[in-house]
């Protein structure tokens, strides 16, 4: 009997030892997903951005992510045939996508140009829909109330100087607390001149 008693107290200080290791594992787990992959991402990790006419023009985009959404957006708005596409651009953050943190907002744009009075017109008409929100560069950026899903944010944004309608959609916005100001030039390398 005293022989199995004095095994066991020879064996404590290895369980001791196991349930260190294994608090240490787990505690290193924990900062490796809320301290260092925000982190590791934020400074190594690009998105995937497409910044061009030809990739609306091509189609290439419909393969990308939400882009029926963002067709669906776009169309709602009934535009103009005159309202000629003359940039877009989009956004994947899918890479900053993280566990703890969940989706990163990816997002689209197209901008669409027609003459004064085509403008004017088409200008009107979208504004009864829409809330102002900010002025950005020389846009004026506006909310559209639309019945869509509360995570998407869509928003147009009017440059008087070029005649510009731009359409924005972004997808799985976390928070409506962000500018959309601040959410463009933090997250975005979307152009606005």
């Amino acid at each position: 009997m005293q022989h199995q008693r004095g095994s066991n107290l020879q064996n404590k200080p290895y369980h001791w030892l196991i349930v260190i290791i294994i608090s240490l594992v787990i505690l290193n787990i924990f900062l490796l997903c809320i301290i260092f992959e925000p982190i590791i991402d934020f400074l190594f990790v690009n998105p995937e951005i497409h910044d061009g006419l030809s990739y609306y023009t091509s189609e290439e985009y419909k393969e990308y992510d939400d882009a029926q959404v963002f067709d669906d957006f776009v169309e709602s708005l009934n535009l103009n045939s005159d309202l000629l596409p003359v940039y877009f651009y989009h956004i994947d953050n899918s890479k900053h996508n993280t566990v703890l943190y969940g989706k990163t907002s990816d997002m689209y744009a197209i901008d669409f140009k027609a003459e004064k009075t085509t403008y004017d017109e088409t200008k009107s008409r979208l504004l009864e829909g829409s809330t102002y929100i900010e002025k950005f560069h020389d846009y004026k950026i506006y909310s559209v109330n639309r019945e869509f899903a509360d995570s998407n944010s869509r928003f147009l944004a009017f440059c008087e100087e070029t005649g510009t309608v731009r359409c924005i959609l972004i997808l799985d916005r976390r928070t409506n607390d962000k500018s959309i100001k601040n959410f463009m030039n933090g997250e975005t390398t979307l152009r606005f001149n």
